[in-house]
């Protein structure tokens, strides 16, 4: 028996659009809160009346959710939906809960908020007891009109209080999850490649803490000697990718050579363009829906390396809205071996603030599909605040194998040429550029002919200084355009930058089509894979 402030069970409604007045009714029928949100004395003690009470929890949510009908209710209209003292969601209690998830408004045009969100498929996970169920259901989040995101699903403890039916939250310490993202990218040449060019040399550089040979090419230019190419370290993210010359600013002490001018019409490319895969490990951390208390998060699992990796919030600079590597150069969370360069030290330097990671690598030969990652989340002593253990999943080939099969999974750039993404064409100043502040760049594609594998939307990137001021870091922007394509058969999309006069230093697309596992099959263009 229940205590006798609990309210009467109710039906649940046919759909949601004929049955507000139903659910205002099913939401209404309980009794006004006790004083105390404790008061009541539920009784815990049958735990197959709270599966009978699946209709009455269905009833409740769907009564929360119609107050998202419109617009984004105030806090006061929903606050008796919830457990005040035992709500925690991904870290948040509450008040962070409201204020900085469910109630935040759209903050740009390709993002959401949670007007007109629904939910479906509510079925129940766990019966803790007879006032404490576990369960699961679907989110859709309208994007604009007739666009959703994809769906995904939430798990939520249900607490009764006097009789209510009040969310508590996933109890979890943060969002977060484990994946792989494919990438169609450039094919290098080799470094045996390299060194049977008769027009590449190598020289050691006594600057590097490494002693290492770097390799140069000499590139016939407007000058009597040729000009010289760096194309870098083995093992670099670039190396066998582009000879550089030049530089993307014309450089005011040398007023008799134009660089950027260099650099846009004497870059050698070396790679084949999107004549390989590139894959990741994605650990997707949260930097919103993550306790306060968390400084950084360990993650450790097969195929890393012994010491496993570090994630921490990323520099307000360049904010993120996950965890990234410490020090990343691309303030990013993706991890493989070739990316070591960029977020690992090759030396135990204090100054650098990448870890060092001595066995730097990413071996795909020890990760089978089911693989389990063990998250730690630690404060800023190193004490463990709580841990998560998450599990790999969807169809891994290994690079070759799904380059081999990149019709099935991959969505493909089909650009016009004056669309490419060429260091001639980013570095092209004149008004009619599409990729001048201001321009427009036409996005065109096939999709992949899986059909399990669907268009999650195609971003634009454009990077500039503030003022063209390149020697000050902190004028640096990266100003970035994502359109959100989720359910539509889209082929094509037209991406327009910002208008303002500071000149295009880089730019890179990203057309992103995903499995249900949320793993990720991209094709991105930018100077390095232009098509």
């Amino acid at each position: 028996m229940l205590a006798a402030c609990q309210a009467p069970e109710t039906s649940e409604p046919a759909d949601r659009a004929g049955a507000s007045k139903s659910i205002e009714s099913a939401a209404e029928a309980e009794l006004p809160d006790c004083a105390s949100p404790r008061c009541c004395d539920d009784d815990a003690s049958n735990p197959a009346s709270s599966v009978a009470a699946l209709p009455a929890i269905r009833a409740r949510l769907r009564a929360l959710v119609a107050r998202f009908d419109d617009e984004l209710p105030a806090k006061s209209e929903i606050v008796r939906f919830f457990d005040p003292d035992g709500f925690y969601h991904n870290g948040l209690r509450l008040d962070a809960f409201l204020d900085s998830v469910l109630l935040k408004p759209r903050n740009t045009p390709e993002g959401f908020d949670y007007v007109g969100f629904t939910f479906s498929d509510l079925e129940v996970d766990q019966v803790v007891d007879a006032s404490h169920v576990f369960v699961t259901y679907a989110v859709s989040v309208k994007h604009s009109r007739g666009v959703r995101f994809r769906p995904w699903t939430e798990r939520m403890l249900m607490t009764r209080v006097c009789g209510h039916w009040r969310l508590s939250g996933n109890q979890q310490i943060a969002r977060a999850s484990v994946g792989f993202r494919a990438r169609l990218a450039e094919k290098p040449l080799t470094q045996a490649e390299l060194g049977a060019r008769p027009d590449v040399y190598t020289a050691i550089q006594t600057w590097d803490p490494l002693q290492r040979a770097a390799y140069f090419m000499r590139i016939p230019g407007p000058f009597n000697s040729p000009l010289i190419g760096w194309i870098g370290f083995p093992g670099d993210s670039t190396f066998g990718v582009i000879a550089w010359v030049g530089n993307t600013f014309d450089l005011w002490w040398t007023p008799d050579v134009n660089e950027r001018e260099l650099m846009r019409q004497y870059n050698q490319y070396l790679a084949a363009p999107s004549g390989r895969v590139r894959a990741y490990m994605v650990f997707e951390v949260s930097s919103v829906e993550i306790d306060p208390r968390v400084s950084y998060v360990h993650v450790t699992g097969p195929g890393l390396p012994s010491a496993g990796l570090n994630l921490v919030r990323s520099d307000p600079q360049f904010p993120r809205d996950y965890l990234i590597f410490p020090g990343d150069q691309f303030h990013w969370n993706a991890f493989s071996t070739e990316r070591c360069v960029n977020m690992a030290k090759l030396v135990d330097n204090p100054n650098d603030p990448r870890d060092f990671i001595p066995d730097c690598g990413l071996d795909w030969s020890r990760i089978p599909s089911g693989s389990s990652y063990v998250y730690s989340f630690r404060d800023a002593g190193g004490s463990v605040l709580g841990q998560k253990t998450l599990e790999l999943r969807g169809e891994l080939l290994g690079e070759a194998g799904w380059y081999a099969a990149r019709d099935r999974f991959f969505g493909q750039f089909t650009l016009d040429p004056t669309f490419q993404f060429t260091i001639s064409n980013l570095l092209d100043t004149s008004v009619s550029s599409p990729f001048v502040g201001g321009g427009t760049v036409s996005l065109k594609w096939r999709p992949p002919t899986n059909p399990e594998v669907l268009l999650e939307g195609v971003s634009y990137w454009r990077q500039y200084y503030l003022n063209d001021d390149f020697s000050n870091f902190s004028s640096l922007r990266q100003e970035e355009h994502w359109y959100n394509l989720y359910g539509r058969a889209a082929t094509s999309r037209m991406a327009t930058s910002e208008p303002n006069p500071f000149l295009t230093t880089w730019a890179w697309s990203t057309l992103t089509f995903s499995d249900a596992f949320g793993n990720w099959f991209d094709h991105e263009v930018s100077p390095l894979n232009p098509y």
